[in-house]
């Protein structure tokens, strides 16, 4: 046994009570080196994702979705003081509950013969091959049933590769597996080494490895690796091409393959291993890219004297923003895929050239081994990439690049505009005083009847008399950022994105969700930062969302459902993410409220649907959990 490992006799258990339905519950002790750690696991054996942890800094225990969460918790303990010795958590007392302040929470000991035979089994072999609970989840939602691998879904991988490897061999029609490939492609890379030369022995050994490590035989209990390898060398015996890392990519091979007699007899397995190979291909280009990620922060430390880690990755943020994905030819992506182009979208006079979408891939059988479709390679950035030595010629049509940081983000938007020619706002939005209400209320709109010519005159005067005496509310601040981004045009989505990410007031917070920003109102603009919806919006919403909701009767709290509606109606990204983050929302404590049931059961019948979801989600008179029901329908 490793030193340091406590044997499995000694596995802890403990009880939480007295605090919420989500808390509440038994929990079982972590193998680790570090501090104690336990997790809540359920009756039927399966794991929630609360975590009772020891927080060596505060010198307390804590509640916390996951081990690295402890800045904001669900629950923590009174603390220790700095010169004693740290207590085992049914010992201490003094719990408190976020948005509820202290409470009658109790942590007591249990043996773990107290457990249900399920949860037992569960928490002891966990215990026995100290699995790790970390940040490399499988979120697929045919995760394990595609891969039959519990532990990716349950606790995590070890790094970013072996989450990418797993999404792209078995989860490919995933929204994780499109955002992960638009974050970590590189054309370039992917280039590079396919002009590598390497024999085909090397070749088979480096792939059938790659299927080995990442459990492609826990999936096919049929075929084994084996029977790939055997394939792909008959492919090049019989059909006469070399295996190089660049036939996978050809789309003549798949062609080829269709119509050789031996594959329609095999019903297609021999086109399988190809596609698995191409699969193997992929996955080594993006462990190229992370690792030269990793190189850039690890050079920037060096060359950072007397920084702090923090500082040193502020400093590289922009290096690696970068490295992330490249600019591929347009020239290139003919031959670079094996997927049907994209439809064609007409261009507009004055328009900026659009970089081609990310090629995606198409469904796959997940019930079989035969695949029908391979996934293209990956998204292409709208960034330059600053270290080509070779200057392109600059399109007229561009907008200038703001190298300034203290450049604000009307002078970017305008001068980014004028460059753009048509780029015009929304004007229903860019002159709203609520821009989240006002685009809430885009898509409805609805006709109003004709006036007769009796009526016509009337209503003139009316609308005269109206205008004279209505004032019309001062626009927000944000509204016309909104305005603009509601209009549908990319380049102005990404103009205002990367200011925020560079100089806005939650900029630390956008590239850092730990970094909760320490004044609320400055918080409108991570909101306009994920209605742009050209970034990766759910690391920050998921962090967002618990410090806004901290406080059930906090004023802020009655605009989140308003702004989560807004950012779902972005034009540029799904609300895919939106959801994942409405968990917070359902986890949190409100005071009891009245709800009449005549209320729901109007909103039942027309399907929780209210006739005005912004005004209704803002009133303070509905309760919340009323509010709730409208917001998911």
């Amino acid at each position: 046994m490793p030193p340091g490992r406590k044997k499995l006799q000694d596995q802890e258990a403990v009880e939480v009570q007295g605090a919420s339905n989500l808390i509440d519950g038994h929990y079982v002790e972590l193998q680790g080196s570090g501090p104690p750690c336990y997790r809540q696991i359920r009756e039927a054996g399966t794991w929630a994702d609360e975590f009772l942890v020891y927080d060596e800094n505060l010198q307390r225990w804590c509640i916390a979705e996951a081990p690295w969460l402890l800045q904001n918790p669900s629950a923590w303990s009174d603390a220790r003081p700095a010169d004693s010795c740290a207590l085992q958590a049914w010992e201490v007392g003094g719990w408190q509950q976020q948005g509820r302040g202290p409470t009658e929470m109790s942590v007591s000991h249990r043996a773990m013969s107290e457990l249900s035979k399920d949860a037992r089994r569960e928490a002891k072999a966990a215990f026995k091959e100290a699995l790790q609970f970390t940040r490399f989840r499988s979120m697929a939602p045919t995760c394990p049933s595609t891969c039959k691998h519990q532990e990716a879904k349950d606790w995590g991988l070890s790094n970013e590769v072996a989450l990418y490897a797993h999404l792209c061999m078995f989860h490919r029609n995933s929204t994780q597996y499109y955002e992960m490939n638009a974050r970590c492609w590189d054309e370039s890379m992917a280039r590079e080494l396919s002009a590598r030369e390497e024999s085909m022995d090397d070749l088979l050994q480096q792939f059938a490895s790659f299927m080995e490590l990442h459990g492609y035989e826990r999936k096919a209990s049929c075929v084994k690796v084996g029977r790939h390898v055997a394939h792909l060398r008959q492919i090049v015996r019989e059909l006469g091409h070399p295996l190089t890392r660049a036939l996978a990519d050809d789309p003549l091979i798949y062609q080829e393959l269709a119509s050789w007699s031996k594959d329609i007899s095999c019903k297609g397995h021999y086109s399988a291993s190809m596609r698995w190979f191409k699969k193997y291909t992929e996955v080594c280009v993006v462990e190229e890219v992370l690792a030269a990620r990793v190189s850039d922060v690890d050079q920037a430390e060096a060359g950072t004297a007397g920084g702090s880690r923090d500082e040193v990755t502020a400093s590289v943020a922009q290096a690696q923003d970068s490295c992330q994905v490249r600019e591929t030819q347009s020239a290139d992506l003919g031959t670079d895929s094996i997927m049907a182009e994209p439809p064609k979208k007409k261009k507009r006079t004055g328009d900026v050239p659009v970089e081609p979408e990310a090629k995606v891939a198409q469904p796959d059988d997940a019930g079989h081994d035969t695949e029908k479709h391979a996934a293209g390679h990956a998204a292409v950035s709208t960034r330059v990439d600053h270290r080509k030595t070779k200057k392109r010629k600059k399109d007229k049509h561009e907008p200038e690049p703001c190298d300034r940081e203290d450049t604000r983000l009307e002078d970017v938007v305008r001068e980014g505009v004028n460059a753009l020619g048509n780029a015009k706002p929304v004007q229903r939005v860019a002159r709203a005083a609520d821009p989240y209400a006002a685009v809430l209320q885009l898509q409805d709109q609805v006709s109003v009847p004709r006036d007769t010519a009796q009526d016509s005159e009337a209503n003139k005067a009316a609308g005269r008399i109206e205008k004279s005496t209505c004032v019309k509310p001062e626009a927000a601040p944000l509204a016309e950022h909104f305005g603009r981004v509601a209009a549908g045009d990319r380049a102005v989505a990404e103009l205002i994105a990367s200011w925020e990410e560079r100089s806005g007031p939650c900029s630390s917070f956008i590239r850092n969700p730990m970094l909760i920003p320490k004044r609320y109102t400055d918080l409108d603009h991570v909101w306009l930062w994920a209605y742009c919806g050209v970034r990766d919006r759910a690391g920050v919403l998921q962090a967002l969302l618990p410090s806004m909701v901290h406080d059930a009767n906090s004023g802020m709290l009655v605009n989140v459902p308003k702004q989560l509606l807004c950012i779902a109606k972005s034009p540029h990204k799904s609300p895919s993410d939106v959801l994942e983050a409405l968990d917070s929302l359902f986890r949190l404590d409100v005071p009891g409220e009245r709800v009449k049931l005549k209320l729901l059961e109007s909103l039942a019948k027309r399907c929780f649907k209210a006739p005005n979801t912004a005004t209704f989600l803002t009133d303070t008179k509905w309760p919340w959990p009323v509010k709730l029901t409208v917001l998911g329908a």
